[in-house]
């Protein structure tokens, strides 16, 4: 009708239904309001499931690289010391085969008492083995019995 006159808005205080349709009323509204926190709760546990999902792939993540350069370093590691071991090898060759094969021994065999025996007149190991218990070392270090050397220290 152009005659000057803007609606702004228009808006309803209070609305009642009839009364004989209330209670179907209610219920549509009781749904939308449940539908409504339904979606509301959803959004929730995908918001949780996702940053559980994010915080195990930065864990994961982490875990790999870690293990990436663990696993680096020690095989940087043992390549260098295999190039040490080539390096002894070339000064000694008799000498660096004798002490690898004696520490061998003493990792395979700890408990176990060792004796090496030089002699020029065998050409070929030896192999002696004794397999009985080891004495303590400090046997009689509980007894307070002096040594030779206090004893002389005291005597006039």
């Amino acid at each position: 009708y152009q005659i000057g006159i803007e609606i702004v808005f228009v808006g309803l205080g209070s609305i009642h239904p009839p009364v004989e349709v209330a209670p179907e009323f209610e219920k549509v509204v009781s749904a939308l309001q449940n539908k409504q926190a339904e979606i509301l709760m959803a959004g929730g546990a995908a918001g949780e499931i996702l940053e559980d999902a994010r915080g195990r792939s930065a864990q994961a993540l982490s875990k790999a690289q870690a293990y990436k350069v663990e696993h680096a370093q020690v095989a940087a590691a043992e390549a260098l010391r295999f190039d040490k071991q080539i390096e002894a090898f070339e000064k000694g060759q008799s000498v660096y085969l004798v002490r690898e094969y004696l520490s061998v021994l003493d990792e395979v065999l700890p408990a176990m008492r060792k004796y090496l025996i030089a002699s020029d007149q065998v050409d070929h190991w030896v192999y002696e083995f004794d397999l009985k218990e080891k004495l303590q070392p400090n046997l009689f270090g509980e007894l307070n019995i002096p040594t030779g050397k206090q004893n002389q220290e005291n005597t006039p």
